[in-house]
C-alpha cells in the first residue's frame, strides 16, 4: 500500500507524515493497508466552507437521519417482496418499474450532482449496520484490500454482472429477476458487515458505490477537515477512530486527506465525532472538484475507464442481436473491463 502511493509533493517528509498518520489511526499494534492514506495534500479543497450547520447537526444527532435510513430500508424491502411475491400483478410491475425508471436514474443523477448523498441512506448500508450490531465478528479487513488491482477489479466485474443480468434477462420487464438481484445485493452487504470491521462492502466491493467514487469529484458537496488544525491539535483522530457511541469512518477515510475525498459516504459520523469542529461541509460549483485533479489513484481511474468502454457496448447490444447471444456479450464485457483496468494502470 505504501509503495503504490506517489510522493512527488514532499518526498521523504510526505512518506514520514503518512506513516505517522497510519500509526495514529491503527487501532492495535499493527499498521494495515486500510490505515495508509494518500496524504493530506498541500492545498485546501476548492469551494465554500459551510461549517457544521446547526440544523444538520441536530438532524444527525437527534435521530432524524436514522429514521430516514430505516424508512429507506423498509421501502427497499417492500419493493423486493412485491417483485418476488406479486410479479404477475399490477403492483409487482409498478414496483419493478419504480426500480428501473425512477430509482436507478435518480441515484445516478444524485451521484453526479451532489455526490454520495444516496450512500448516506443506502438500504444496503443500513441492513449491514443492523446485522453488525447483532452478530458482528469484527475481523480486520481482508488482506486483498491492500492490492489495488483487486480493489479495482472486484467491483468492476460486479458492475459488469449487474449490467449483463439486467440486459440478458430483461429485468425492466421481469419483476422476479429484479427482486432476486436486489435481495442478493442486500445479502452480500450483510455478509461483509458480519465478517469484517466497518463497511468493507461499501469501500471496496459495492459496484454502485464505485460509481459514486468515480462521479464524486464533479459533485457539489463534500466533507473536508482543516488539515492545519488536525495536524497541530488533534491526537486522538476521533473522526477516524470514533468515540462514545459514534462509529469511526465506515469507509476507512480521514477527512483531512483531501486527495481521498471521493471515497466519502457523506454519512455525517465524522461531523459528530470531531471534538475540535475541524470537519465541515464544503459547497462548490458542479465540476470544480475535477479541475486540476491530478492523482486519484489507479483504483477509481480503472473503474472509470471500464465504464467508458462498457457504456457503448450495452447501449448497442439491443440493436445488434447481442442480447440473443449472452455468451458473446459476456466475453465482450470482460474484454472491456480488462482493457479498462489496463488503461487505469497506465
Amino acid at each position: 500500500a505504501l509503495v503504490t502511493l506517489d510522493y512527488s509533493v514532499r518526498n521523504v517528509d510526505e512518506l514520514r507524515d503518512i506513516v505517522e498518520m497510519a500509526a495514529r489511526c491503527s487501532a492495535g499494534g499493527e499498521i494495515r493497508a486500510e490505515h495508509v492514506f494518500s496524504g493530506p495534500g498541500e492545498d485546501d479543497p476548492p469551494g465554500l466552507s459551510l461549517g457544521r450547520p446547526s440544523l444538520l447537526m441536530r438532524f444527525i444527532g437527534g435521530g432524524g437521519l436514522s429514521w430516514i435510513r430505516g424508512l429507506t430500508l423498509l421501502s427497499f424491502l417492500v419493493v423486493i417482496v412485491l417483485c418476488l411475491a406479486a410479479e404477475a400483478s399490477l403492483v409487482g410491475r409498478l414496483a419493478n418499474g419504480f426500480v428501473w425508471t425512477i430509482w436507478e436514474p435518480g441515484v445516478f443523477a444524485m451521484f453526479l450532482l451532489v455526490g454520495a448523498l444516496w450512500c448516506m441512506i443506502c438500504p444496503l448500508s443500513s441492513a449491514a449496520r443492523l446485522a453488525k450490531r447483532a452478530i458482528g465478528i469484527e475481523r480486520p479487513p481482508p488482506r486483498w484490500v491492500g492490492n489495488q488491482f483487486l480493489t479495482a477489479a472486484i467491483p468492476m466485474f460486479g458492475f459488469l454482472v449487474i449490467l449483463w443480468v439486467e440486459a440478458v434477462f430483461h429485468m425492466t420487464e421481469m419483476p422476479i429477476g429484479t427482486g432476486y438481484l436486489l435481495l442478493a445485493l442486500i445479502l452480500a452487504s450483510v455478509v461483509f458487515a458480519v465478517l469484517y470491521k466497518r463497511e468493507v462492502w461499501c469501500r471496496y466491493v459495492c459496484p454502485l458505490g464505485r460509481l459514486a467514487v468515480v462521479l464524486a469529484p464533479a459533485a457539489s458537496i463534500t466533507v473536508a477537515a482543516d488539515r492545519h488544525l488536525c495536524a497541530s491539535t488533534c491526537t486522538t483522530h476521533d473522526c477516524y477512530q470514533g468515540r462514545d457511541q459514534i462509529p469511526g469512518c465506515s469507509v476507512f477515510r480521514h477527512p483531512m486527506n483531501t486527495a481521498e475525498a471521493h471515497y466519502c459516504k457523506l454519512c455525517g459520523d465524522c461531523l459528530e465525532s470531531c471534538p475540535h469542529e475541524s470537519t465541515h461541509l464544503t459547497l462548490r460549483p458542479p465540476g470544480m472538484g475535477s479541475v486540476g485533479l491530478v492523482d486519484t489513484g489507479r483504483y477509481p481511474s480503472a473503474f472509470a475507464f471500464s465504464l467508458l468502454l462498457l457504456a457503448p457496448l450495452f447501449l448497442v447490444a439491443p440493436t445488434t442481436g447481442l442480447l440473443e447471444r449472452p455468451s458473446i456479450l459476456g466475453v465482450l464485457g470482460i474484454v472491456a473491463v480488462l482493457l479498462g483496468l489496463l488503461l487505469g494502470w497506465r
